[in-house]
């Protein structure tokens, strides 16, 4: 007999089903958390090159203020600034004022940035500003995201299969160890590309996750219920997404923000 007769028989969406399905859809909840953590851990917030302080003692500076030559350096961009010797032996030289520099259009050699300022009037600490993916390293952040899908990519074409072999139980908790392995170790990485592998396994985990509770979840439904089961499971993602936003804003610094998506797998260990 196939199992989508025995299910016409036994009940297409009793109890017991409801209550099952009830509880994987919230596997899709903390599948979306990973979905779209880097919307927030890979935040790029206003920046600003650190200029290292001047001693203006010398008179021959004037009425020039320390904010003044900061704010001069500063204006080749968030990436470069003029050179702060040249600019200083022009002001020493006496000959140049701030605005006189500015007007004749003075050659000034410019020094790449070293160290950044990052504004915190959005974001707390992302991995962008923890490892300074701006500017030269900037294609870093943008690469995180590329690689992040290709995990996806692969999750979805090896557990996919090895679901089918293995069975959906086992390779559920497979992907719930993986997905609690790599958001812990990503969370306390020391560099980006310590980081970067996890973050991969990370997209791999998650989808295979979402893939075989997806499955469950329809599959231990009747034929004509289907339909509603995937749409609860995918229902579930959405919220997911909009709770993730909320978990962000209360936790502004990345790493925590990782933990707090990560951990919650812990509490699927009874459903074995």
């Amino acid at each position: 007999m196939h199992f989508d007769e025995l299910l016409n028989i036994v009940g297409e969406f009793g109890r017991f089903q409801k209550i099952r399905l009830f509880l994987i859809c919230l596997f899709g909840a903390v599948c979306a958390f990973h979905a779209m953590n880097m919307v927030f851990v890979g935040a790029k917030p206003e920046y600003k090159c650190s200029v290292s302080n001047f001693n203006l003692s010398d008179s021959v500076y004037g009425n020039i203020t320390e904010k003044e030559i900061r704010t001069f350096l500063l204006e080749q961009g968030s990436c470069e600034i003029y050179s702060s010797d040249d600019t200083i032996k022009l002001l020493s030289s006496g000959n140049y004022t701030l605005d006189q520099i500015r007007s004749n259009n003075i050659s000034i050699s410019t020094e790449k940035c070293d160290n950044w300022i990052y504004s915190r009037e959005v974001y707390g600490p992302t991995i962008v500003t923890q490892f300074d993916l701006i500017c030269d390293n900037d294609w870093l952040r943008s690469t995180s995201k590329t690689l992040y899908f290709f995990g996806r990519l692969l999750g979805a074409v090896i557990f996919g299969q090895l679901s089918d072999i293995f069975g959906r139980k086992p390779m559920l908790f497979v992907n719930l160890f993986l997905l609690l392995v790599a958001g812990c170790v990503a969370s306390a990485s020391p560099s980006f590309f310590v980081f970067i592998p996890f973050y991969i396994l990370q997209g791999a985990s998650q989808t295979g996750l979402f893939l075989v509770a997806y499955t469950m979840g329809t599959e231990l439904v009747g034929p004509s219920y289907r339909l509603h089961a995937g749409f609860l499971v995918q229902s579930a993602y959405s919220v997911g997404f909009m709770t993730l936003s909320i978990v962000a804003y209360l936790i502004r610094d990345w790493r925590y923000i990782e933990l707090a998506i990560t951990l919650p797998v812990i509490l699927f260990i009874p459903y074995y």
